[in-house]
Formats: C-alpha cells, sequence, structure tokens
C-alpha cells in the first residue's frame, strides 16, 4: 500500500512540476545551458547551435536528463512528506 501511494503521490508532484520545464522558457534554457557546459564538449553528434550557445547534442541531452533526475529527486522527496503527513 505504502508502495502505491509513494509511486502516486510522486507522480502527481511531476506531473505539477514539469508543467514549468517548457523547451523556449528562459529559465529552462538557461538551466540547460549551464549544466550542458559541465558535460564533454562533442559528447554527441553534431553543435547546437540555438539557445544553448553551441553545446554538443550530447552535452544537451545530459543536462536534460540531469534536469529530469532533479525533478524526480525532488517530487519523491515531496511524496514521503505527504506520505508520513
Amino acid at each position: 500500500m505504502l508502495a502505491t501511494m509513494l509511486t502516486r503521490r510522486t507522480a502527481a508532484h511531476e506531473n505539477s512540476a514539469v508543467r514549468s520545464l517548457v523547451a523556449g522558457s528562459a529559465g529552462f534554457d538557461r538551466a540547460v545551458r549551464a549544466r550542458a557546459g559541465a558535460y564533454k564538449p562533442g559528447n554527441g553528434a553534431g553543435v547546437h547551435n540555438g539557445p544553448f550557445g553551441g553545446a554538443s547534442w550530447g552535452a544537451i541531452h545530459q543536462a536534460q536528463a540531469s534536469i529530469y533526475q532533479q525533478l524526480h529527486a525532488q517530487a519523491a522527496t515531496l511524496a514521503y512528506v505527504d506520505i508520513i503527513r
């Protein structure tokens, strides 16, 4: 029962948080650009010359995955708080 509650509450928090993670929004693009710089250039095929400032596609993908992992961890933490409450 607790596992089901945790899964459902995590999904609910993710759904509400992911609405603000929209490609093209200034905050999201800034976060991706900042994280993409931490990954090796050339970590993917080609370079993206759009809003991410010449980062490689692989670095951009890793940056987006990093942001999602952080979002998932925060959603899980909020789910635990909901269950404890």
